[in-house]
């Protein structure tokens, strides 16, 4: 999702929220519309072991570009990042990302966003970056936070999930799980621990992402948990 602010900075949180498919047939667009002229509010409740924090973020579609010779679908943040689609046999890919002090960097490998069919079993594989796991202690009262890497397995729980958020109630949300766990040495007094991320997102057919809760937890009692919550606020069509 994957999805999808600024935490790790928050912009990666949202690379973990992103997609576009569909589901019995139908297209995917459905439950991730990539058309110009959309756009989304999300509030963001974040805690971290400094305590909570709440962030707006808003995201929009942009016209489609032409790059090396391929279409891709835009979406961009209120702070200048864009990500970019691209629809393939298999399902919408995420193929690459840029920053206000960056040009378009393509991924090595697409990134699987929503799979071309939610009707079949499937699960698939994201690498995504921790992005809760921080709290301001020594040295020197600095910023000590764990950002690793963890291999996340997705699989589509439900498509019939229904979801209340501030924007109303959505039914026929297709739910998506993903799960991962690593074991590493992050220093900042921590050393060797083991850790887990739990994600699940909600889309709405016809909206999109309108719901995300993300966990991450360590063996660590100096790091042990942090999570955060998404819930669509506003959604608009020009």
């Amino acid at each position: 999702m994957r999805l999808i602010a600024t935490l790790r900075p928050y912009h990666l949180l949202m690379l973990v929220l992103l997609g576009f498919f569909g589901a019995c047939g139908r297209a995917t667009n459905a439950y991730f519309p990539l058309e110009e002229g959309l756009r989304w509010q999300y509030d963001i409740h974040v805690m971290t072991m400094d305590g909570p924090q709440r962030k707006k973020y808003l995201v929009s579609n942009l016209p489609p570009a032409r790059h090396e010779g391929q279409t891709l679908n835009v979406r961009a943040s209120a702070d200048g990042r864009y990500v970019y689609y691209r629809v393939e046999p298999a399902g919408v890919v995420r193929i690459g990302e840029s920053a206000p002090d960056s040009p378009l960097r393509l991924y090595t490998t697409p990134r699987l966003v929503l799979p071309a069919r939610i009707d079949e079993p499937i699960s698939w594989t994201d690498t995504e970056f921790t992005v809760t796991l921080e709290h301001t202690g020594p040295p020197e009262h600095s910023l000590n936070r764990i950002t690793v890497p963890v291999i996340m397995n997705y699989r589509i729980e439900a498509t019939d999930a229904e979801v209340t958020v501030p924007a109303g109630t959505f039914r026929n949300c297709v739910r998506i799980r993903g799960v991962g766990t690593t074991s590493k040495n992050v220093g900042f007094y921590v050393g060797q621990t083991d850790i887990r991320v739990e994600n699940t997102e909600w889309y709405a057919p016809g909206v999109g992402l309108v719901k995300a809760v993300r966990e991450e937890t360590t063996t660590s009692t100096v790091l042990p948990r942090g999570s955060y919550e998404l819930a669509l606020t506003d959604f608009t069509r020009d």
